[in-house]
């Protein structure tokens, strides 16, 4: 083997072996800061996932309100009688079909019917709710509300948000 191929050998391995010197006082350092800082960032992430699907549940009870009350102001009665005859039916169809993810058990629909946004008056029942919006007629007022009692914002032990419920109501005037 000629010479110069020997000396560049010798001079690869030496840097290499002080390379591998260097870095031996540092060992297990960057391990040891990754085992103090990765419990704060997992929690950081589970707190962002779990705010996240809070948030969108929000999304979902209102954008259902808001179909919700679109359909109620619908429920007036005609002369045929044909719409309208059930409208607590329709209106929780239409706001379970706009909000899929929510549990419906944990839903609370509240129904108002009024002349005015001043003097609407809850209705709870097929029967009342389509005399009330055809006593109302068109242009009288309806109110959808909606409480949805899951809101878990619970992150490693800690509710950041107890006793949490997410609500939503809309008016709409009779069509």
């Amino acid at each position: 083997m000629p010479a110069g191929h020997v000396r560049l050998r010798r001079a690869v391995s030496t840097a290499l072996r002080a390379i591998a010197r260097r870095g031996s006082g540092d060992s297990g350092a960057a391990t040891a800061e990754l085992a103090m800082v990765m419990p704060v960032f997992a929690l950081m992430l589970f707190g962002i996932v779990k705010f996240g699907l809070v948030m969108n549940n929000y999304i979902e009870v209102t954008e259902g309100v808001r179909v919700a009350g679109r359909q109620f102001a619908s429920e007036r009665q005609t002369g045929s009688g044909t719409i309208g005859t059930t409208p607590v039916t329709d209106t929780s169809t239409a706001f379970y079909d706009a909000a899929p993810n929510l549990v419906a058990a944990d839903v609370t629909l509240t129904y108002y019917v009024g002349a005015t946004a001043a003097t609407v008056t809850a209705c709870t029942t097929n029967t009342t709710c389509a005399a009330a919006i055809t006593t109302a007629g068109e242009g009288g007022v309806v109110e959808v509300k909606a409480s949805y009692s899951v809101c878990d914002l619970q992150v490693v032990q800690y509710n950041f948000a107890p006793n949490c419920s997410l609500a939503s109501n809309t008016y709409e005037r009779i069509e």
